[in-house]
């Protein structure tokens, strides 16, 4: 038996019988006569939905700057593009400075991540050190290094 609670929209004490299987757990207080109402009714409102439609039409148009942003900031936070297609999926959150989290500067940010499957494991850097970090993941990033400092010192040492 149930706690002594009663339907918030009709007051018929809760039994059972009378309420779906864990509504009570999420503090639904609703019987099954009124929830079968709502969810039959709701959805074939229309007047409900024009409504809100254009609510936030008048919305957007007065707040179009804050909806351009939060547009943006939806798709920074939830797509990123691989080699020309778009992927969908969680990145880590934007940095609240908006700077590099590789050079600390404040600068326009690029997602750079390692594994296609999770978007998360990834971080936000500026172009030159997303540039940096591409180049230094290639596998024979070492050796041309290595050479560059080995001609350039070579160059140096002829120079006098």
């Amino acid at each position: 038996m149930l706690l002594q609670k009663k339907c918030i929209h009709c007051g018929t004490e809760l039994t059972e019988e009378n309420t779906y299987e864990g509504f009570m757990r999420h503090r639904h207080y609703v019987c099954k006569d009124c929830w079968r109402k709502h969810v039959h009714e709701h959805p074939k409102n229309p007047a409900g939905h024009e409504k809100r439609a254009e609510y936030m039409k008048k919305w957007i148009k007065e707040n179009k700057e804050h909806w351009l942003e939060i547009q943006r900031s939806y798709k920074r936070r939830n797509y990123l593009t691989i080699n020309g297609k778009t992927v969908r999926g969680k990145k880590r959150l934007y940095p609240e400075d908006e700077s590099c989290e590789v050079c600390k500067k404040q600068k326009r940010l690029h997602y750079h991540h390692w594994d296609n499957a999770d978007l998360s494991k990834g971080v936000w850097v500026c172009i030159q050190c997303h540039f940096l970090i591409e180049v230094a993941t290639k596998p024979d990033f070492e050796v041309r290094l290595k050479r560059y400092l080995e001609l350039k010192q070579e160059i140096e040492q002829q120079s006098f």
